[in-house]
């Protein structure tokens, strides 16, 4: 998914709200491949909180079926997203990157 920031960027205190799929149907990780059982929309919300910077959240929730370590039953398992972070456009490319990792 790609966002044009130009507009928000142009006005100071301006927001924008977009809803992001979740494309995943398997979560993988060393310990194997888990299924995932029920996906929602990530809510992006994007504000320009002034001098080129920009405020970024993020909010939604997935849950994978994770087998129990007793009984090794198939167990849903929901992780929460939230996820925030302020990005200085004005920042070069390469220390944008840095700021996100």
């Amino acid at each position: 998914m790609l966002i044009d920031l130009s507009e928000i960027l142009s006005l100071e205190g301006k927001t924008q709200v977009h809803e992001a799929p979740v494309s995943m149907d398997s979560f993988q990780s060393k310990l194997g491949s888990f299924p995932v059982m029920k996906k929602e929309p990530i809510s992006l919300t994007i504000t320009n909180t002034g001098k080129k910077v920009l405020k970024i959240e993020a909010k939604g929730s997935i849950t994978v079926s994770i087998p129990c370590d007793k009984c090794l039953k198939d167990v849903p398992t929901e992780f929460d997203i939230d996820f925030e972070q302020e990005i200085d456009m004005q920042a070069s490319k390469e220390d944008r990157i840095k700021e996100l990792r």
